[in-house]
């Protein structure tokens, strides 16, 4: 019977503080205390780290490696010896290669987390490859999907070792806010009136997002008495080219770009609905959020979106696509009593299966089968 908790390492490499960031953080600071002592560990960044600064500054224990490959190996292998690491969490490429350059040679046990792969360019793209290679090398895989821990098996042929433990949500109430909140910055921000219907796509702006296709869904719209803007809350390397999109198809007045947002949690209870066009996902945290704040959600079925979302109970699944996007669209725009039911039932389904309650009692259990497995 082991007399002290586990020390448990969640390493990842940002000093952004987004939707994975926060599944750590927030899982971490649940843990039971009598059974586990959680640590964040990141990278020296230029610039504040944001999500080193934001886990102490909720009473977590934190570890900065050097940027270096050498040199965050050689302190990382130190840091789980002289800090008694029990077991070591990796989330994406450049920690799960560090971790396995030095698997060899300390004595702890490591899980890695697979969030969904991005198409941001091809370097990127092959160290996802490698990460995928190379998570054979550690106890155990935690995949946030069920479609993710799919697509793995496929790819590394076994199905051994891959966990499902999905992402999750923090419920702030448990009704559907499903009202949009009179305060409204952004409407005033972009100098839209105030009963205009609000869809927003929040995210990277890349290829794989399927954003131009919201744009050319856009386009196929029908003309409605109440006036409607989609909003883009985010940036990347091809916001240029939607934005060249955007004036090519003369919707400058129903498309708009608001840039990287701090405030998401102040637009996901202004907006009317959240629109995910995407081509691929692992299990996205901003529906998650909209769904927790009683939004209706419009989302493509790839990836593990189907898992959180019943077609038409908690919101609309989609096939990818501009008309399908314009179909859903309007409908929404057409049906207010669906637009409040798809809501509160949103809600209900993240607070019952979502939460992180439910995250961190599956994790903790992972944790303990691995340790003493691995002993």
């Amino acid at each position: 019977m082991r007399n002290k908790p586990l020390r448990v390492m969640h390493l990842r490499a940002s000093n952004f503080y987004g939707g994975p960031e926060k599944q750590i953080v927030e899982h971490l600071i649940l843990l039971d205390r009598s059974r586990f002592n959680g640590i964040v560990a990141g990278f020296q960044e230029s610039g504040n780290n944001d999500f080193l600064l934001t886990a102490k500054s909720r009473g977590l224990e934190i570890v900065e490696l050097p940027n270096g490959f050498l040199q965050a190996s050689r302190l990382l292998r130190a840091t789980i010896v002289n800090c008694h690491v029990d077991l070591l969490c990796v989330h994406g490429y450049k920690p799960a290669i560090i971790a396995a350059s030095i698997r060899p040679f300390v004595d702890c046990p490591m899980i890695s987390f697979a969030r969904g792969r991005t198409q941001e360019n091809r370097r990127v793209m092959l160290l996802q490859t490698i990460e995928d290679l190379i998570s054979n090398f550690f106890d155990l895989r935690i995949a946030v999907s069920a479609a993710e821990a799919q697509r793995l098996s496929r790819m590394l042929h076994t199905s051994k070792r891959t966990h499902v433990v999905h992402n999750s949500v923090t419920i702030d109430q448990p009704i559907a806010c499903v009202e949009v909140d009179p305060n409204d910055d952004l409407r005033t921000e972009l100098s839209l009136p105030a009963n205009t219907f609000l869809f927003v796509c929040a995210g990277r702006l890349s290829q794989e997002k399927g954003q131009a296709d919201l744009i050319n869904a856009a386009a196929l719209l029908e003309k409605t008495a109440r006036p409607y803007c989609i909003v883009f809350c985010g940036d990347g390397p091809d916001r240029a080219k939607l934005e060249n999109q955007v004036a090519g198809l003369k919707l400058n007045n129903e498309v708009r770009f608001a840039g990287f947002r701090l405030d998401m949690r102040t637009i996901l209870r202004q907006m009317n609905a959240l629109i995910l066009p995407s081509h691929s996902e692992g299990l996205p945290n901003i529906v998650l959020e909209a769904m927790a704040h009683g939004k209706v959600v419009v989302a493509t079925k790839v990836g593990g979106v189907p898992e959180l979302i019943r077609d038409r109970i908690d919101g609309l699944l989609i096939e990818p696509g501009p008309k399908n996007i314009a179909n859903a669209l309007n409908e929404l725009l057409n049906d207010d009593v669906e637009l409040h039911e798809l809501g509160i039932s949103a809600n209900k389904r993240v607070a019952e299966h979502f939460s992180f309650q439910i995250q961190t009692s599956k994790l903790q259990d992972v944790y303990e089968r691995v340790a003493i497995r691995c002993k």
